[in-house]
């Protein structure tokens, strides 16, 4: 049967219906195309429902319990970037690979041992772009390619200001990635206060001396911190990090996505760490300043 224009008509006919059938087959294909989209998509989104809020001294146990149950680790830095302002010139990086090595401190210590080499964009110097590490007296920081180097005790770290708090010293990073405890036992009236959101709960504190003040807030789902931040005594944020793509290592819960922020000058430190484990031995040489430590600066 031929059309008026002589060609071949697909129509065909059933039950006094008339069909089109290659129109038909398309519809078909994208409505059950559109199905399947519809249902990946609602997948994707849907989310677990917000159980109740913990108690605050729930919610101060859960945060205490995974920091004391990290242990001996190492990770795998997928990606790094830094970018910070000295004497008015901005210098920033964002590169890939490298390795972190952690120690918690002894029962009789107060500072934890960290390792970070990350890696640059060259095999010059091994491969090692930035160097951070401390041990429990003291932390340094260098890079052979930009030949610059700074270390100091953690004593005199608390006479730096929190501008510094990024660039200078790991322990302050360690606490700003939930790696130290609430100290509840230092605490004095009017903290530790407690709020409860849709779906966080949050906990600020501040230590005896300081004139501002910490922030935690922890996913009600989870129960893990995804923002912790510092404020000044007017409650203006003066540092803080996002964290996220948590991982298990044994009972403990360690975050995989990290930036820390200076919103002040737009300063910015990040992580995307991978492969938490317990290793097998972790050299004592990697918390220690290498021994040409002084001629790495350019004098």
């Amino acid at each position: 049967m031929k059309n008026k224009a002589g060609k071949p008509d697909i129509r065909i006919k059933k039950d006094r219906n008339i069909i089109y059938k290659a129109p038909y087959q398309k519809l078909l294909i994208f409505v059950l195309l559109g199905l399947w989209g519809l249902g990946c998509c609602s997948l994707r989104v849907s989310l677990e429902p917000v159980p109740e809020p913990l108690t605050l001294q729930e919610a101060v146990k859960c945060y205490n319990d995974n920091v004391r149950a990290v242990g001996d680790f190492s990770a795998k830095v997928e990606e790094w970037g830094l970018q910070f302002y000295e004497d008015q010139k901005k210098h920033s990086f964002d590169y890939s690979g490298g390795k972190i090595f952690y120690r918690p401190a002894p029962p009789t210590g107060r500072f934890p041992l960290f390792s970070m080499k990350t890696k640059g964009p060259t095999l010059e110097h091994g491969g090692e772009a930035l160097v951070v590490g401390s041990n429990e007296e003291k932390f340094w920081m260098y890079s052979r390619p930009a030949r610059w180097s700074y270390w100091d005790t953690h004593e005199n770290a608390g006479q730096f200001g929190v501008e510094n708090i990024l660039i200078i010293n790991p322990q302050s990073i360690l606490e700003f990635i939930g790696l130290q405890s609430i100290p509840i036992e230092k605490m004095t009236w009017p903290y530790l206060r407690y709020k409860v959101w849709p779906e966080q709960n949050i906990i600020e504190y501040a230590l005896p001396g300081e004139t501002g003040f910490r922030e935690i807030i922890i996913d009600r789902r989870s129960n893990l911190p995804e923002q912790i931040n510092l404020y000044d005594q007017s409650g203006q944020r003066i540092f803080g990090s996002k964290l996220g793509n948590y991982q298990s290592l044994g009972e403990a819960m360690l975050p995989g996505d990290i930036t820390l922020t200076a919103p002040a000058d737009d300063s910015y430190f990040r992580l995307k760490l991978s492969n938490y484990k317990v290793p097998s031995q972790i050299a004592p040489s990697l918390f220690k300043p290498p021994a040409d430590f002084d001629d790495i600066t350019d004098k």
